[in-house]
């Protein structure tokens, strides 16, 4: 459950809220695409420059160059699509942190009511 906070062995506290987060930890297909998405843009930047065994001929230089750009384009592309999706997901997660933080809730508040009540007629 991601971020939820520690759950209370007992019914004596009060579960917590759960925390909202912008996002949940980054999974091994976004790192690749995002250290993708910089090498493309970083050989696109090389060869502009005529960078020394980039050094090409004019027209594979030109190639190369729009190639680069081409896939730097598309992996920066996909790491955005990644990264609004992981928002999306945590949300959701949230969500459902939420609606069970409310049922645990309301579970509580029930049970101490009726111990409360217990006490009151033990008294």
């Amino acid at each position: 459950m991601g971020n939820m906070p520690k759950k209370s062995t007992t019914f004596d506290v009060a579960p917590e809220m759960p925390i909202p987060t912008r996002r949940q930890k980054r999974d091994t297909t976004e790192w690749a695409i995002d250290l993708m998405a910089v090498s493309a843009t970083i050989f696109a930047i090389l060869v502009s420059m005529d960078f020394g065994p980039l050094n090409l001929t004019d027209d594979n230089a030109i190639f190369v160059r729009n190639l680069m750009i081409g896939l730097s384009t598309l992996f920066w592309i996909a790491a955005i699509r990644l990264d609004i999706s992981a928002k999306k997901n945590s949300e959701k997660q949230f969500e459902l942190q939420m609606s069970n933080y409310e049922t645990m809730r309301t579970k509580w508040v029930e049970l101490a009511s009726q111990r409360l009540e217990i006490e009151a007629k033990k008294n």
